[in-house]
């Protein structure tokens, strides 16, 4: 390569870094300053938590870890390059740190290494943990698009509810492997990555989905619980709950300046769910939310390491 050339996409690398910390700093500055200005609004002897729903709430969100791992289980097997659960699981908690680094690569970088230390081929090791990422964007925006476009006034017949379907096949009909397959190849080889190795059928993505549907709903809940945490909540606004979490954990997902959506999924969050629970007390739980999240994703980062040093130790790899 010439070395104008080279100095050239050195260049562009480096205003791209700065942009994206100028970005991130930006987003920081006023999530984090609207956060204070509305948690300093809630009088001292006005907080209380409610540890036994945090408790509960880690428990849906180590289960929504699982139902990560499971979805990227299957994938293997489905490309017969089968891992037992325990070591598919572990490797993709392990890969979640990843998401910490800006630019999400380090989710698959780190998944690839895992995968190949246990004799998986490169093209499906590289595979699955982006197909699983996909293939989540496209359940959380299913499950975000009713909170985005019903609203209470919206009648059984309303256009609102007729739009909502019509979207919501469509995310469906792209999810069906006949086109979903292609049309991933086709955008990967345009941006010159590997292509999809998969030949899923539709029962197989469909079990996908559904194990991605029920991560999405234990997210949910773990949400619910931790508001249930800080205020009154009715068990009827869960739907709510369900979609709003979905909406700005895929938001935060899509957004690759922000190491694990810090600050994006922050302020997305906060905003959505203002108009459900009031500003103060969303301004709170989107806090509790966040340390409990990281703190889980630790601990299973821990749980995980372990179980495949015991692996290692076993089975002497």
């Amino acid at each position: 390569m010439p070395r104008d050339r080279r100095r050239h996409n050195h260049l562009r690398i480096v205003l791209i870094r700065v942009l994206n910390c100028l970005l991130l700093g930006a987003v920081l500055y006023f999530v984090g300053k609207t956060l204070l200005f509305h948690i300093s609004k809630i009088p001292l002897d006005g907080v209380t938590f409610l540890f036994r729903f945090v408790f509960l709430a880690v428990l849906f969100e180590v289960a929504a870890r699982f139902f990560v791992g499971m979805s990227q289980h299957l994938l293997l097997k489905f490309s017969g390059s089968p891992l037992p659960l325990k070591i598919s699981v572990s490797i993709s908690w392990i890969s979640l740190m990843g998401k910490y680094v800006p630019g999400k690569i380090a989710l698959v970088c780190s998944a690839i290494y895992f995968f190949k230390k246990y004799k998986v081929h490169t093209a499906i090791a590289g595979m699955v943990p982006v197909l699983s990422t996909v293939i989540t964007i496209f359940v959380a925006l299913i499950f975000s698009i009713p909170m985005l476009i019903l609203n209470e006034r919206s009648s059984f017949f309303s256009v609102d509810l007729l739009a909502v379907m019509i979207i919501v096949f469509i995310l469906f009909f792209l999810l069906n492997p006949i086109f979903f397959l292609p049309a991933g190849n086709y955008i990967f080889r345009r941006f010159g990555i590997s292509e999809i190795g998969a030949n899923l059928s539709t029962q197989q993505m469909a079990v996908c989905v559904g194990v991605v549907g029920i991560q999405c709903v234990c997210a949910g809940i773990s949400t619910w619980l931790i508001s249930r945490s800080v205020c009154l909540l009715d068990l009827s606004i869960l739907p709510n709950i369900i979609s709003i979490t979905a909406f700005s954990g895929v938001m935060g997902l899509l957004v690759f300046f922000s190491p694990a959506g810090i600050g994006v999924r922050d302020g997305i969050f906060f905003i959505t769910l203002g108009g459900v629970v009031g500003p103060e007390n969303a301004a709170l739980i989107t806090v509790l939310l966040r340390v409990v999240q990281t703190l889980v994703d630790v601990g299973t980062f821990g749980i995980g390491a372990f179980w495949l040093y015991l692996d290692k130790i076993t089975n002497k790899r």
